[in-house]
């Protein structure tokens, strides 16, 4: 049976690292039924969750979470830049009607240029998606 392959949303991230957090129970019970998938992270998400865990939770964690999303396996580090980052552009400037921020269009763009159909994410914009060929696990939770 091949590894499911999905990326990874700062929300989904932000929610495992932070235990007060109002999903991280779901985020738990979902990272361990994935547990043999792989994880594409974009530089886009890494560089909002370690800022986030900064503000809210302190350096230290910052840095810890930081290193262990760079030190491989589960995740895989993709880096959005050239015709990635122009093409996330365009799809920010297209769907100007929705709420998406340029990170929520760049996973969008890699999605689809990777044929990658799942996102973990709590953050909804992701459901508005669904149309253009992924969809948001675990469905139905979150309000991000």
């Amino acid at each position: 049976m091949p590894r499911p392959r999905l990326i990874v949303d700062t929300s989904a991230l932000y929610a495992l690292v932070d235990a007060s957090d109002p999903n991280h129970p779901i985020a738990k019970e979902t990272a361990l039924r994935l547990r043999n998938a792989e994880y594409l992270l974009l530089d886009l998400v890494w560089v909002e969750i370690v800022t986030l865990v900064k503000r809210a939770l302190g350096s230290e964690l910052a840095i810890q979470v930081g290193q262990e999303l760079l030190a491989g396996p589960p995740f895989t580090f993709y880096p959005v830049k050239g015709e990635d980052f122009s093409e996330a552009w365009a799809l920010f400037q297209r769907f100007r009607d929705k709420a998406w921020s340029f990170v929520d269009c760049a996973i969008l763009h890699v999605a689809q240029q990777l044929n990658v159909q799942e996102v973990f994410a709590f953050d909804h914009h992701f459901d508005q998606m669904s149309g253009l060929g992924i969809r948001r696990i675990p469905e139905g939770r979150g309000r991000r």
